[in-house]
């Protein structure tokens, strides 16, 4: 088959920006339940009071809930960015 001449491994994008391109919003998600994990960890704590409960087992627990809020932010995200076209 003859494809015209086009150079598709020149005009296909290199493997680094491949890479970031999948990376770095990979890594944005992370850190947006990270962060979310200790929020919700921080206003459980003062909710609650002082307690004997490990850090560990607390950011184990509101695991679950970081993870729908992110999903909830990013289904968000995009539902405003499709509003704004």
């Amino acid at each position: 088959m003859n494809f015209d001449g086009i150079d598709w491994s020149a005009a296909a994008p290199s493997w680094r920006s491949m890479f970031t391109g999948l990376f770095l919003p990979l890594l944005a998600l992370a850190l947006l339940v990270v962060s979310i994990d200790l929020a919700l960890g921080w206003f459980f704590e003062r909710w609650v009071g002082p307690s004997s409960m490990s850090p560990l087992l607390l950011a184990a627990i509101m695991l679950p809930p970081a993870l729908l809020s992110a999903f909830g932010c990013c289904k968000l995200f995009l539902h405003l960015k499709d509003r704004l076209r």
